[in-house]
Formats: C-alpha cells, structure tokens, sequence
C-alpha cells in the first residue's frame, strides 16, 4: 500500500517535471524574446522588437527574424534573420562559446550623441563605458568559434566622420578569450560609399602583444571622408586614394607600438587647402616598405624604403599671387625618421623632378621654370649633415615677363636669366648651415639685364605686401634683446662656366638706347670661403664685346669683406667705341661717331676704396658736341674743348694713349660712378696733353697754357696757347732762337696729323714807338741828303693802330710761311686770326699760337 503511494507520488512529481520542462521548450523562446525586448528598451530605443525567434535546446541553436530597433530619428538597427549555435557543455565552465553567428540583411546607424557618446544601432552600450571598479572574482568567458555578417551596411554618422558601409561579407573565426594567444582570423569584402574595400588579416587583440597583420586593399577611395577629422578640418582634404597594403601592426604591454607596411598606395586629384595656401596633386604614388615603431625611450621612429612618385603638383599661395607648379617627380631610396627630444633624419636616396614652375599670376611674371631637375646620392645625417653627390638642373628660366602681361608691353620679353644646365657636384650642409660646394658648372647661360625707360631695372619681382598692422611704422621697443643670428657661412670649390654664354644689356633710360652682348668663352671662380676672413678667391674671365671686341680679366676677390675687396688686372681689346655714345653723349657731352679701343686695366678696391688705372689706347678716335650751343661738362673741367685735346693726343698712326685714373669711396652717398669717370677723363687727358706739348717742345713751352679766345658768334672758348714767336719791337724777322723754336713746332704738327694751329698777331706799344723812333730816323736822314738843316721836324709823326694791327699780321703771315715752305706744313692746318695791339706795359711784340 505504501509502495503504490510511493509510487503514485513519483508518477505526480515526475508529470509536474515532464509538464514544466515541456512549458519551458515552449515559454523559453518568448522569455528569449521578451528579455531581449525589454534590454533593447533599456538602451534608449523608443521601440525595440523581434519577430520568430526559436529556441532548440538539445542543440545550442537559436534564430531570429526581423530585429528592429527605431529611435526619434528613425530605423536605427535592422537584422532580417539571425542564427547562433552555443556549445551546453562550456556553459557549466563559465565559458558562452557559440561555434557559429550568422547575421543576414543587416542595417545599422553608428552615431553619438552629447551626453551618452557612442550609440551602435540606436544602442547606448553601457557594457562598453569603461569604469574603474575592477572584482576579482572570476567572469565569464566567451569564444566565437565563427561569425559571419551577410550582406550588411553600415551608417556611420558622427560629426568628424560621415559614411556608409557596404558589407558582402565579413567573417571571424577563432575568437577565445581563454585562450588570448590564438589568432583571430578575419575577412572583409565590401564597399566604403563606392570604393571597393577588401580586408584579409590575422588578429590577437586579447594576448599581451596584441598584433593585426594581414592584406588591406580600397580602390578610390574618398578623401573627403576624413576632412572633418581631428587635425584635418583645417586642411580640407579631397580627392581619391587607392592601397594594397601588407600590414603588420603590434602593440606591446607597456603600449609601444610597431608597424611595418609593404605594397602601393596612390593619391589622385589630391586638394588640399590651409588659410590662404593651396596645394592640388595630379597623382602620387608610394611603392616599397614602411616600417615604424612608438616607444617610450626611443621616440617615434619611422624607416621607408621604396619609391615615391607624383604627377601635376600645383600650390597657390592665394593673397600672395605666388604659384607653384610641378609636373612630375620621382623619390627612390631609404629614409629614417626619430623623433623624440628632437627630430633625427637619415636618408639615401636619388631624387629628380622635371617641369617645376613658380609664376607670379598677377603681373604674368614667371618667377623660375626648371625642365629638369636630379639630385643623386643624398645622404642625410641629421638636420646639420645633409651631402648631395650630383645635382643637375636642366633648362633653367629666371623671372620671365609673359607677353600680355602689361597692355604696355608689345615685345614678349626675354627671361631675366636662362642656362641649359647647372652643375653642381659634392654639396654638404652641416654644423647649423654652414654649405659647403665642390663645385659648380654653368653650362650655356644667356642674362638680360635691361633698364627701362624710367630708369628702373626690370626684374619683373613681385612687390612686397606692407599691408599689416604696422603700416609700415617701426616696431616699438619692448627692451628685449634681440639675438643677432650668425650669418650663413658657404664655401664653393669652384665656380665654372662653359658652352656658349651671352649676357645681353639694354640701357633704355638712355635719350639714345644702348644694347650690346657680352659673350664669356671662359670663366673660373676659386675657393670662395665667407667664414674664413683671410680666404681669397681667384677668378678669371674671358669674352668678346659686341662683333668684335675682346676682353680678358683675373684677379683676387675677398668675399668675407663688407665693403668688399677686389682686385684685378684685365685687357680690352678692338673694342668699337660709337655705340657707347649713348653714355658720352649723356655724360661728357660728346658722340663718338668712330673709334676702337684697347685698354689695359688695372683695379683695386679694398675695403671700399677704390684705386684703378686705365691705360687707353684709342685708334681713330672721332667726336661730335652733342649740343653745340652748350658747353660740355667735360670741357669746363678740362678747360680745353675735347675736340682740340685729342687732336693734341693723335700720333702719326691715329692713335691716342691715354692713362685714366679711377678713385672714390665707393661706400659713401655722394660718390657716383658717372661723376667719378668725368673728372678722371678731364684731369687725364689735360694732364697728358699739356705734358706731351712741354715733353716735345722742350727747352721751349714754358708757357704753355689754356688761352681764351672768342670763337663763333662772339662766344668765348678755351684753347692750349704755346710759347708765342717773339719779334723785335718794329720788325718782322725771325731771329735764330724763332727758327728753332719753329722746328719744334714742324715736329709737333708731324707727330699730331690732326693738330692745326693758328696765328693771332699781337702789336704793342713798343712797335709803336720803334716805328715812331725808326721813322724819324729816316727823315732827318732824308733832309742831311737833301741838305735841309731844322732844328725840329717839318711835321709830326704818328704811327697808327692800323700800322701796328699789320705789322701783327704781316708777323704772323710770315711764320705761317715759314712753316709752309721751310718746314713743309700743310697750309690748310695753319689758320690766320685777326690781329690785336696787346696794351699791356713793356710786353714784347709776339704771334700767339693756339692749338686747335
């Protein structure tokens, strides 16, 4: 009886067990669901819900249809259909281990919000928010043996960063937490807005080196995605990028970090705009190896190794009107970055570029074009030791005015300055700037230098922007000391110039315009060194001028000195002389109309101080007064008209020789170079004038001097007076010391064919009172004949100034006979002047002669 109640008992107990295990197969999937309604409502959503969700106990496997979370700003969170499979077993070692999770047909908003940060799905995961409480006891553990998300997108939308994800498909496998050093392996395909993105990697975010290594690929990618991010907003990044990276990333347990990365990356239509700067890339390309690490005791360090290439490189610096254009560029070779106490930098590496522009879009000017440029073998040691083997610039254009530019301009003029190459071999900069060059080679240089009609030198340079809030005023003094920075140091081995090399000048301020070409065949600069005071450079320079004319110089220059110090010594030779009529003209007051030279030259300017001597040889020299109404400047120093001076300069082959002394400080204001040469011309020639006529007319031309006479139209004008012939007072003879002295005159007139001189006559009082004293002679002499005795004469004498003015004139009339016929002188340089009774006391009867 009691066995049967025992009995019935268990049959009650276990029909409760079998009803109540029944009821939770079929109640456990709507407390599934409405648990999980109920947390989803938790996390913010104003509604949360799930359609079908089925539960299997014997196998660990649960689905869900339609998971819909939606917010105030709509449908935040969709899963058409999701599955997992749990492993029962695990669950009794605290580990939820779902060897498989599956979600298709997804949709997620990521956003934040102000108060509560990050919401995934509408979701505001507390789970996620760190805290600092930390238990001891021990948690659970979750491993994921493989997750799969079909078809997903996501929108992520937060204020650095808007996109929208496209996933094909993304898979994870092999995630345990208790087991923290098993790779994860995961595998994304899908699309960033419209680049395809591809994602291969090998992770271990749960060992004490957490490491992700593996492939990354986007194609076109935008960059406008970033531009809101921190540290970009102010660049406003656009354009299109393009990788296929092999990536290796760890992060150790004290945080340091080390990155290596292999493969292509390509930027296109690059824009990137700071303030007033903008910079566009056509497209850049890096191929080859990046590897970098961040750790405390070393810093950040980062190697490249590979090749970086770029087409189309454009920076407008706005306001400033200044542009930057490149086309191409190539980087190949390693490189290492260190930065920590401060930035370290290793390099080798060859560089070349071609096409590179810098233009000033306001006036039109093209500031620099360069075809080419190479630079081999750069080897950099930190920021104070960088050596560069070879640096070739090709085809190079300084400070171009583009035709248009200025409606002014009609002629397309020619670039300030243009060579085919630039040499430059062995650079170095080290110890804070110093520079030091081996050598540099100028291959083929054209320069024009041109001076427009206002008297400015065109350069076309863009002028400086003084509008800031100085307005030009000087800064106040705030009682700080200034720290005077050294001054660059450089040293150039040498300096050399080869091929065909022209410089053109134009001087258009001029009332006649002067051009003319320096062509250089040869030219050398040694050892220029600034830091050392006591180096000396050597320099030489060889050329033509113009068609025909040569020139060579050499010398020592001393860069170091301020002002500078330059000596040289150099020849000119068969250099036509008209064309510079265009400055003689402006000023001395006289044209060249023909004439060569040659020049010996010697200059020296130390400190400043200006020392130089010019021996002139000038072979048929011919001059015209500018201004024939208006006396030349040079004139009024010389005291002689130019024309008569170097008529006395002509010898018997035309030519003249003349030594020019060149002196001033050159440093100070009121020193002027034109000023400088006129004086020097009208003090040498004076000089070597009247020292020629007392050398060859010696033991006589003790009088020689500047006379005044009156020339055309009354006008008074200077000439070089001689030693006067001197007559015995009433006669016109010439005694022997007159012939002697006529001979040297003869020898004068021979050795200067273009001399010419002229006869003025001077009577004095002594002629009249010798003529008196011989014609009372006479006639008492007459009536002794006549036997007429008086005791005073029949009637007075007189001799009058029309007597005396032809005893002048028959005086000068003879010389000019006797230097006709004795001493076979042209007529037709010996010139007759009106004769003069000269009233000064006691002067003895003479013929003035003048040089002209």
């Amino acid at each position: 009886m009691k066995f049967n109640r025992l009995t019935k008992a268990l049959g009650i107990a276990f029909t409760i067990l079998v009803v109540l295990f029944i009821a939770g197969l079929i109640g456990t999937p709507y407390l599934i669901d409405m648990g999980l309604e109920r947390w989803i409502a938790s996390r913010g959503p104003e509604i949360g819900q799930v359609e079908n969700i089925d539960f299997n106990p014997f196998t660990g496997r649960l689905s869900m249809d339609n998971l819909v979370v939606e917010t105030q700003s709509g449908r935040t969170l969709n899963i058409t259909h999701a599955y997992l499979q749990f492993s029962w077993k695990q669950l009794f070692r605290k580990q939820l281990y779902l060897s498989e999770l599956v979600l298709q047909e997804s949709f997620m908003v990521v956003d934040r919000l102000e108060d509560t940060g990050f919401r995934l799905g509408g979701l505001i995961l507390k789970e996620l928010i760190g805290t600092d409480k930390k238990s001891d006891a021990p948690g659970w553990e979750v491993g994921i043996g493989h997750f799969e998300l079909q078809d997903g997108r996501i929108e992520y939308d937060t204020p650095e960063l808007a996109a929208t994800y496209y996933i094909e498909r993304y898979t994870l496998s092999g995630l345990e937490t208790w087991d923290k050093d098993k790779p994860v392996e995961m595998e994304l395909a899908g699309r960033i807005n419209e680049s395809p993105v591809r994602i291969k990697a090998e992770v271990k975010p749960l060992a004490a080196v957490k490491s992700w290594t593996g492939n990354i690929k986007l194609e076109n990618g935008s960059l406008e995605l970033f531009a809101k991010l921190e540290g970009l907003e102010d660049y406003k990044p656009s354009g299109a990028i393009d990788l296929d990276l092999d990536l290796d990333v760890q992060m150790q347990e004290d945080s340091s970090i080390i990155l290596g990365a292999e493969g292509n990356l390509t930027m296109n239509k690059l824009q990137v705009q700071y303030e007033k700067y903008g910079l566009q890339q056509g497209e850049i390309t890096w191929q080859g190896s990046i590897a970098g690490s961040q750790t405390v005791q070393e810093g950040l360090t980062v190697k490249v190794d590979g090749k970086l290439t770029g087409a189309d490189l454009a920076l407008d610096a706005g306001t400033a009107v200044l542009q930057l254009m490149l086309e191409a560029i190539n980087w190949q070779g390693k490189a290492e970055v260190t930065l920590k106490d401060s930035l370290f930098l290793l390099m080798e590496a060859d560089l070349d570029a071609g096409f590179f522009k810098v233009n000033d879009t306001k006036t039109g000017t093209g500031l620099l074009s360069l075809e080419k440029l190479e630079l081999g073998e750069i080897k950099i040691s930190g920021l104070d030791d960088i050596q560069i083997s070879q640096i070739d610039l090709q085809n190079i254009r300084l400070v171009e005015k583009k035709n248009g530019a200025e409606r002014e301009e009609k002629v397309e003029a020619p670039p300030l300055l243009q060579t085919a190459l630039i040499g430059i071999s062995n650079t170095r900069l080290q110890d804070s700037g110093d520079i030091s060059v081996e050598s540099i080679t100028l291959q083929d240089l054209a320069a024009d230098i041109r001076r427009n009609r206002e008297g400015s030198w065109q350069v076309f340079l863009p002028a400086p922007n003084l509008q800031d809030d100085s307005q030009g005023l000087p800064k106040p003094d705030t009682g700080e000391t200034v720290e005077e920075k050294e001054p660059l140091a450089f040293r150039i081995g040498s300096l050399r110039a080869g091929g065909k090399n022209f410089i053109h000048f134009a001087d258009e301020s001029l009332h006649r315009p002067f051009k003319t070409t320096l062509q250089i065949s040869e030219f050398g600069l040694n050892e220029m060194n600034s830091a050392d005071a006591a180096s000396v450079s050597n320099f030489n320079v060889k050329g033509q001028v113009a068609d025909y004319g040569d020139l060579a110089f050499g010398g020592t220059v001393k860069f170091s000195d301020k002002p500078i110090t330059l000596h040289l010594k150099g020849t000119i030779g068969a250099l036509d002389m008209p064309p510079f009529s265009s400055y003689t003209g402006q000023t001395i007051g006289y044209n060249v109309t023909s004439g060569q030279l040659d020049a010996d030259i010697t200059m020296k300017i130390d400190k400043g101080i200006m020392d130089g001597i010019f021996d002139l040889r000038m072979r048929n020299l011919e001059v015209a007064q500018v201004d024939p109404d208006k006396m030349p400047e040079v004139d009024k120093q010389m005291d002689v008209p130019l024309g008569s001076a170097l008529s006395m300069l002509r010898n018997k082959k035309d030519e003249i020789n003349l030594e020019l002394k060149l002196q001033g400080d050159i440093t100070k204001p009121e020193f002027g170079i034109q000023d400088a040469i006129n004086q020097a011309l009208a003090k040498a020639m004076q000089f070597a004038t009247l020292s020629y006529l007392k050398y060859t007319l010696q033991p006589f031309g003790t009088y020689i001097a500047i006379a005044e006479v009156v020339g055309k139209a009354g006008k008074e004008m200077s000439k070089v007076g001689l030693d006067p012939v001197f007559f015995p007072a009433g006669e016109i003879v010439l005694d022997e010391t007159a012939n002697q002295y006529l001979g040297k005159i003869k020898e004068l007139l021979n050795n200067r064919p273009k001399l010419r001189i002229e006869l003025c006559g001077r009577a004095v009082e002594k002629d009249r009172a010798a003529l008196l004293e011989q014609r009372l002679a006479a006639q008492k002499k007459a009536e002794e004949k006549a036997g007429i005795e008086r005791e005073a004469p029949a009637k007075e004498i007189t001799v009058s100034d029309e007597v005396l003015l032809d005893f002048a004139r028959e005086r000068a009339k003879l010389i000019k006979e006797s230097l006709v016929k004795q001493h076979s002188i042209n007529h037709e340089r010996i010139y007759l002047c009106l004769p003069e009774i000269d009233e000064t006391p006691d002067k003895k009867p003479y013929v003035e002669l003048l040089l002209d």
